[in-house]
């Protein structure tokens, strides 16, 4: 048995070692990216920043490619996002595999948890005929890969729409709306088609709580790089 064991393993590492000398070394993209968000911004609004370490890494990214932001939302009728940890925690273990080799988030609905017996999902603000941008664009793109720190604004409208400025970023639609092209609402009960809102029996105030994450994916490197998931704030529906 333990000779088996040792011939098995002697097997993993050589194949291994054969796809690694078969297509050469990969060359891996990382960076440290912290967010802050800005305080005393209206109840309407969210603001805040993404910074990027400046340092050569920056020079391997595809110009016009990357970083881009990826933007994601759920709605309740609490203030209180009691979902952050569980959506940061399912975010790393779904796409980032520990930020280095992560993968594209290709659908509208990005993950769902479930906490205290409530199933919350995550989707893709969309655009107003429910398309969402995928990578390597996603919702916004730098315009200088070295200069790719990204302070947005996130602003509710009259119309129930989400506003989105960011400047130096190409923003690929700034008129962001629920994943499926509808403004965001009050509903008076859950149902199938809100999966986006987790709403009490009484329900109160609406937030949109908002997510954001960095991607980079296009450049002289062989992985997909996400930063972790943040929390960005909530914006309160009126």
């Amino acid at each position: 048995m333990k000779m088996n064991k040792k011939l098995l393993l002697t097997a993993s590492v050589f194949f291994v070692l054969l796809a690694l000398i078969g297509c050469g070394v990969m060359t891996i993209f990382s960076n440290e990216v912290s967010h802050k968000k800005e305080s005393g911004v209206k109840n309407t609004e969210a603001k805040g920043t993404f910074a990027f370490v400046k340092n050569d890494t920056l020079k391997m990214i595809t110009t016009g490619a990357g970083p881009s932001l990826m933007l994601g939302y759920t709605v309740t009728d609490s203030s209180y996002a009691s979902f952050d940890s569980r959506f940061r925690s399912e975010f790393n273990t779904k796409y980032r595999k520990n930020g280095y080799f992560g993968q594209a988030v290709s659908s509208s609905e990005i993950l769902s948890v479930t906490t205290d017996d409530k199933l919350y999902k995550l989707y893709q603000l969309a655009n107003s005929s429910g398309k969402v941008l995928r990578s390597p664009n996603y919702v916004a793109t730098a315009t200088n890969n070295m200069s790719p720190d990204c302070s947005y604004a996130i602003e509710l409208q009259a119309d129930n729409s989400l506003e989105l400025t960011i400047p130096s970023y190409d923003v690929h639609y700034d008129d962001l709306r629920r994943f499926n092209g509808a403004v965001f609402t009050k509903i008076g009960l859950n149902s199938s088609a809100f999966p986006d809102y987790v709403i009490s029996d009484t329900p109160g105030t609406f937030y949109i709580h908002l997510f954001g994450a960095m991607n980079v994916s296009e450049g002289e490197f062989s992985n997909i790089f996400w930063s972790p998931l943040y929390y960005l704030g909530s914006i309160e529906l009126e």
